[in-house]
């Protein structure tokens, strides 16, 4: 009997604690940071010049960072017509004091062609760059966390890019996640591709409430057009790039809060009864 008992309070012992581990702490935005964006194509279509700079506008609120645009849009020239479609967005989400903040930097451009008589594409290039710089989360705890209590913070997600092209050009993308906490380096992640790749993202670190997580973000695509490529109508053809790298980041309390050691006892003490009531 001792044994079951021994082994029902041990049992209880590990749901209780699965179950109530605390996430009490939470995010708070506290610096949106120095953000950038950037995007120029320009290319030539049969001596004809086609080009174009996009942005991104800011629409932050409180507790949430936010910079996006996007745009699709069609133009008309002697031998077709080009259609650009373009997005970007760079977003923080503390989800209202949340637990867990969405991170996403997110860029696309991707330009199409349709021909309505035979010419020559050359000096393709496009290039994005978008991120933001010194964006600040502080981990607030609740009543029963001082400044200090230990805290884990973890990053689950993905970074991928994706390259589309009918012509001979050089492609790449860059993404970047780097998180500081006093100037300390607790996590850096990045990644340099030059064919389409999809990769899980999963790394943690030890934190206190009162830290302030201080983020760096960036994303970076190229194109260069090598060989001039000639084209006839009615054939359409593409190019462009598309880069992402989005995911939660989750701060939870390193140990039960009191509420989570009350239903630790109560279901130790409720398996020990029902165990000593089949004994009799």
């Amino acid at each position: 009997m001792n044994k079951l008992i021994q082994r029902s309070v041990a049992a209880a012992a590990f749901l209780a604690f699965a179950a109530g581990s605390a996430q009490a702490a939470t995010w708070q935005l506290v610096d949106n940071g120095s953000s950038f964006d950037f995007f120029d194509l320009s290319a030539d279509f049969n001596g004809s010049s086609y080009s174009k700079s996009l942005g991104l506008a800011d629409q932050s609120s409180a507790g949430h960072f936010l910079q996006t645009g996007t745009s699709a849009t069609t133009q008309g020239l002697p031998t077709g017509g080009a259609t650009l479609q373009f997005h970007g967005q760079q977003e923080v989400d503390t989800q209202g004091g949340s637990s867990t903040a969405k991170l996403l930097i997110d860029g696309v451009n991707l330009l199409g062609f349709q021909p309505t008589s035979s010419g020559t594409l050359g000096g393709y290039t496009a290039t994005q760059d978008i991120g933001v710089t010194g964006l600040q989360l502080k981990i607030q705890g609740d009543a029963n966390e001082a400044d200090g209590s230990a805290v884990q913070v973890a990053f689950s997600g993905t970074a991928l890019a994706d390259f589309v092209s009918s012509i001979a050009a050089e492609q790449e993308v860059g993404l970047s996640l780097l998180a500081t906490i006093g100037g300390n380096v607790v996590a850096t992640q990045d990644w340099f591709w030059s064919s389409s790749q999809d990769t899980a993202v999963n790394f943690s670190f030890g934190a206190a409430v009162g830290d302030v997580v201080e983020l760096t973000l960036s994303l970076h695509s190229g194109a260069t057009q090598g060989a001039d490529h000639a084209y006839t109508a009615p054939q359409a053809f593409s190019t462009g790039i598309g880069a992402r790298l989005s995911g939660d980041l989750t701060v939870t309390s390193a140990v039960p809060e009191p509420a989570s050691w009350m239903l630790l006892l109560a279901g130790a003490g409720a398996m020990v009864a029902a165990r000593a009531r089949r004994s009799r």
